[in-house]
């Protein structure tokens, strides 16, 4: 297919139905059977895919009608419960660790308080598990915990909220270049409207930040990039993989001096704000729960596979 056969009113058509399925994923029940959410996800994706090659090679969508239809569903996202993932219950309890129990996450287990009524909403595979997240996240957390209260709701709409405002940044700036192209590949996609933004995942965030760094690092503004970098690792520590290849790339287009300033803004702020949460201590968390998997994560069908032939093997 090419992008002269599938004009204007064929491509919104393809929004149509990729938007279509994408509801109907969110509105699909917890824990839905995959034969249910299979071929919507499916038909998501596919449709996305055809609409992302032909609008990159010959853009014809306006970005502002495009914005509202990814909006709709990032306000949609936000007004259901969480459809494929629990995470952002734990994400409760930790902060509620800090604001309500005044304790640290990175050495007390959610399991401690078992009389508080947020430990049940969380996915028992995580109540024994002390926070794997960045000091920045950790206050987040805590503040959320502090304006929610006992609500659980408040709680839930906080953290589905960050993620829809934080994409929707994201589809912001690319509307503003209109990448209508990228704006479609996010803003429609299932996994990103789904997972991540009804889930209320902090990557959301993350990638955010990450945009913030990459703008930086081409204008360039190290210092900019490497705060910002720092900011999306004290979200999550594995940020730090395409912080190190920002700076890389910054070593070679602007030389050691401008790689340095980027790189010692990063190292500098993520060390003062682990230091300000207890230093290796903070860390190691991540190494104890580096077997579990999420179930709203890519790699759980095939950590499941793995785990299914270990005992076969056994």
């Amino acid at each position: 297919m090419t992008a002269g056969s599938t004009g204007r009113a064929g491509r919104w058509g393809l929004v149509a139905v990729a938007a279509g399925a994408t509801t109907g994923l969110l509105l699909s029940p917890f824990g839905a059977p995959a034969d249910r959410t299979g071929p919507l996800t499916a038909l998501a994706c596919a449709a996305l895919a055809v609409l992302v090659v032909v609008e990159a090679r010959h853009p014809l969508l306006g970005p502002g009608p495009l914005a509202a239809v990814a909006g709709g569903l990032l306000v949609l996202a936000v007004a259901v419960p969480p459809r494929t993932s629990h995470d952002l219950w734990a994400y409760a309890m930790y902060g509620r660790i800090v604001a309500v129990h005044h304790a640290d996450p990175y050495r007390t287990r959610p399991s401690a308080f078992p009389e508080d009524p947020a430990l049940r909403r969380v996915d028992p595979g995580w109540r024994e598990s002390r926070s794997v997240y960045g000091p920045a996240f950790t206050g987040m957390s805590a503040a959320v915990a502090r304006a929610a209260g006992g609500s659980a709701l408040a709680a839930r709409v906080a953290y589905q909220a960050m993620a829809a405002l934080a994409t929707g940044a994201v589809l912001a700036a690319l509307a503003r270049q209109r990448r209508t192209a990228a704006m479609a590949a996010i803003g429609l996609h299932p996994l990103v409207v789904v997972s991540l933004v009804n889930g209320g995942h902090n990557d959301a965030l993350v990638g955010l930040l990450l945009l913030v760094a990459a703008w930086a690092v081409v204008r360039p503004r190290p210092v900019v990039a490497g705060l910002a970098a720092a900011a999306a690792v004290m979200i999550k520590v594995v940020a730090l993989l395409p912080a190190i290849a920002l700076i890389a790339w910054l070593l070679r287009r602007h030389g050691v001096r401008v790689a340095a300033s980027a790189g010692g803004a990063l190292g500098g702020a993520v060390a003062l704000g682990y230091a300000a949460v207890g230093g290796p201590a903070a860390l190691r968390p991540l190494a104890a729960a580096a077997g579990q998997v999420s179930r709203a994560s890519a790699w759980h069908p095939l950590s499941l596979q793995n785990h299914h032939g270990l005992h076969a093997m056994a």
